[in-house]
């Protein structure tokens, strides 16, 4: 990391100090500068914005796998339920009188 900074403080020395030359020309050139300035703004917008996406977005987590049954990736098919602990016989009556499979978690 400190070689990275050390070519870059190296290089805009060279673009301050236009008295610096080689063979009657300056060693760095301003439209150079400015086309590889381009460039790296580029660069460090992707790599800005693909760390933005690592961090702000918000990845499964495998809470939900504590509820699968394996029944329900075959012929049957799953409904998830909540309700108050006081209500629990009336949810359960309910799917059992409409024919469904009752798993409590």
């Amino acid at each position: 990391m400190i070689r990275v900074f050390t070519i870059l403080a190296f290089g805009i020395l060279l673009f301050l100090a236009p008295e610096i030359y080689a063979q009657e020309q300056l060693l760095i050139s301003a439209d150079r500068l400015v086309v590889v300035g381009f460039e790296a703004t580029i660069l460090f917008a992707v790599f800005g914005n693909v760390i933005g996406l690592l961090t702000q977005m918000r990845l499964p987590n495998d809470g939900w796998l504590k509820y699968y049954d394996p029944r329900c990736s075959g012929e049957h098919f799953g409904v998830l339920a909540t309700c108050e602990a006081h209500q629990k016989e009336g949810l359960e009556d309910f799917f059992k009188q409409r024919g469904a499979e009752v798993t409590i978690f």
